[in-house]
């Protein structure tokens, strides 16, 4: 028994790392959006327009989670994966019935597997969203914190949704393909359904593969154009997503012929992005008079203001929370003390703030 589970697990750990690109992918970013606090914010972020949101589900669907359960798929429908260098040590009558047999034996791991890992980019959003929605436990009554809560559920139920929906796709994808190719077979049992198909398919990846590779130049050589017109959640897919397919044809291509293709292709990637020492240097704003004469006031004036609009002068005032934060990342909304945690109860009573 012990003997059959260890066997049966450590095939399935050869099927994981057959798959190790998706797998990445789908790990990586539940990593991101389990346990980085900036990263779970961005669903907070109220600033954008009512067309942002669906396409960051567009693209968290055809962008991120179908690259991942199609990369895995196409890898596992192969079997260069399965046997390794068996398949040259073998006869190919034995070689086929070891095929047939292990494949029986993992059949429902292979079914799943990729489905599973498809499903991962959802449940990631989904934790950083639930993740994003805590951050505001203390700061519920603020005007804002109540916009991003509202926000944070209805994006909540859409992820629901368009998860159940990609669930559903991936699970009756296969019949309705196996269907069209039945309606399209030639008179002498040829496929040509299936051809076009794969033409699709290869296609398909070529593309990936383009797209891919312009949006590592575009990210090398005008970052910051990158971020203005693909700006924050956005990131996250294409992050994710875009180098799953050309990635994984690469890894099939590997398993095929024996040689780790992509241990060559990240070195290489990793050396192109080490050469690049600029990737922390800050960008100059050129000198501006109008611009310096609108920075924000000093101290002084800000405690001036703040007795003003408490008409006190001093040792009568109330006690006053000053929040101090750098920029360039997420500011965590600070939990309230319980003897002045502000309520809708006493929310009249709070003093007032010396900027608008």
């Amino acid at each position: 028994m012990f003997a059959r589970i260890w066997r049966f697990l450590a095939l399935s750990s050869r099927l994981f790392f057959a798959c190790r690109v998706s797998v990445l992918s789908a790990f990586g970013g539940l990593a991101l959006l389990g346990l980085v606090l900036q990263a779970q914010n961005l669903f907070a972020d109220l600033s954008h327009g009512w067309l942002y949101w669906p396409l960051f589900f567009v693209a968290l669907f055809f962008v991120w989670a179908f690259p991942v359960h199609y990369g895995a798929r196409t890898i596992l429908d192969e079997n260069g994966w399965l046997l390794g260098r068996l398949r040259r040590a073998l006869p190919e009558p034995e070689l086929e019935r070891l095929l047939a047999s292990l494949r029986m034996e993992l059949a429902g791991v292979i079914l799943w597997l990729p489905r599973l890992l498809g499903i991962l980019p959802f449940v990631a959003v989904g934790l950083g969203l639930w993740y994003a929605d805590r951050a505001m436990d203390g700061a519920r009554v603020l005007p804002d914190a109540a916009r991003a809560h509202d926000q944070i559920i209805w994006l909540s139920v859409v992820n629901l949704i368009v998860g159940a929906v990609f669930i559903a796709f991936v699970i009756v994808r296969r019949p309705m393909l196996a269907r069209a190719i039945a309606r399209s077979e030639g008179p002498r049992g040829s496929h040509p359904g299936q051809g076009r198909m794969e033409q699709n398919l290869v296609f398909l990846a070529r593309l990936s593969i383009a797209g891919t590779a312009l949006v590592f130049l575009v990210a090398y050589f005008c970052p910051h154009w990158l971020s203005a017109h693909i700006p924050r959640a956005m990131l996250i897919p294409f992050l994710f997503g875009t180098p799953v397919l050309s990635l994984s044809l690469l890894a099939r291509y590997g398993d095929r012929c024996g040689f780790p293709v992509l241990t060559p292709i990240l070195l290489f990637c990793l050396l192109v992005t080490a050469s690049n020492s600029h990737f922390n240097d800050l960008r100059l704003l050129p000198p501006d008079p109008g611009r310096l004469a609108q920075r924000q006031i000093e101290v002084a004036e800000a405690v001036t203001r703040w007795r003003a609009a408490n008409h006190c002068s001093g040792a009568d005032c109330p006690a006053a929370l000053i929040v101090a934060a750098e920029g360039g990342a997420s500011l965590r909304l600070l939990r309230w003390p319980a003897a002045i945690r502000p309520s809708r109860r006493n929310a009249a009573h709070w003093p007032a703030s010396p900027w608008p």
